[in-house]
C-alpha cells in the first residue's frame, strides 16, 4: 500500500506518494522529474527578499510544482524580532496571488495567528485549497478553520496530543490530510493512528486520503 504524506522535507522513499517541501532561501531548489514538489518562502528564512522572489517566481510555474509553500505568518516573539509582522504579511500576500494565478494550493505553517489567517482568507475568492501542515491544535480550532474551508494535515502531534486527537476526529474526512514534516517517522504509523481513531480501516481511510489528494491538487 502506498501512502499519501503531503508535507515532507526529504525525499519519498518507497510505500509514500509524497510531496517534498523545498524552502527558497535554505534548500537547493533542484526540481526533478517524476516528483512532485511544493516550495515556498517561509518565515523563517526570510534573508534576500527579492532575489527569493524571483527565484520562486521562476518555479512555481512548473508542472511538478504542485503547490506553493510552505509559505504562512509565524508570530512567535523571537520570530518576530527579526520578521515583523508586516513584512510577513506581504510576503506571505505575495505567495498567495502566486498561487492564485498558477491555480495551485497553498502549503500553510501558521503559528499564533490563526484569526489573522482567517480573516486573510476571506479577502481571497475560494478558487484554490488553503492547507494548514503540521496542524497541532483543538477541535475548537480546527472547527474555525473548517467553517472557512481550510483543510487540515496532521502529523506527529496526532501521536502525542489528546487534544489534537480529538480535534482530528471532528473533521470532515474529506479536509483532512497526513504528514510527516521534518520527522524520521513512517507515515503508515499517523495512518494507523488516524484509523483507530476514525473507527475505520487504514486502507479505507487510504484510499480518501487519495481521493482528496486527486482533487485538489489536480495530478
Amino acid at each position: 500500500m502506498n501512502y499519501i504524506n503531503i508535507h515532507k522535507h526529504s525525499p519519498c522513499i518507497s510505500n509514500e506518494i509524497c510531496i517534498q517541501d523545498l524552502i527558497i532561501g535554505k534548500d537547493k531548489i533542484q526540481i526533478l522529474p517524476n516528483k512532485h514538489y511544493s516550495v515556498g518562502i517561509h518565515p523563517w528564512f526570510i534573508n534576500n527578499i527579492e532575489q527569493q522572489k524571483q527565484d520562486l517566481v521562476e518555479v512555481s510555474h512548473k508542472k511538478n510544482v504542485i503547490a506553493i509553500g510552505e509559505t504562512g505568518l509565524d508570530f512567535q516573539k523571537d520570530i518576530l524580532l527579526h520578521t515583523p509582522v508586516n513584512l510577513q504579511l506581504d510576503l506571505f500576500k505575495f505567495q498567495i496571488e502566486l498561487a492564485y494565478k498558477h491555480q495551485k494550493p497553498l502549503i500553510i505553517h501558521c503559528v499564533k495567528c490563526f484569526d489573522e489567517l482567517i480573516k486573510l482568507k476571506k479577502q481571497y475568492k475560494d478558487s484554490i485549497p488553503w492547507i494548514i501542515h503540521g496542524f497541532s491544535k483543538n477541535s475548537n480550532i480546527a472547527n474555525q478553520l473548517i467553517k472557512n474551508d481550510f483543510y487540515l494535515s496532521f502529523g506527529h502531534h496526532l501521536l502525542q496530543s489528546e487534544k489534537n486527537k480529538e480535534a482530528l476526529i471532528g473533521v470532515p474526512k474529506e479536509k483532512i490530510f497526513f504528514e510527516t514534516d521534518d520527522k524520521n517517522l513512517p507515515i503508515e504509523k499517523i495512518y494507523e493512528e488516524a484509523a483507530f481513531l476514525l473507527k475505520t480501516s487504514v486502507k479505507i481511510l487510504n484510499n480518501q486520503i487519495a481521493e482528496n489528494y486527486k482533487s485538489i491538487f489536480y495530478i
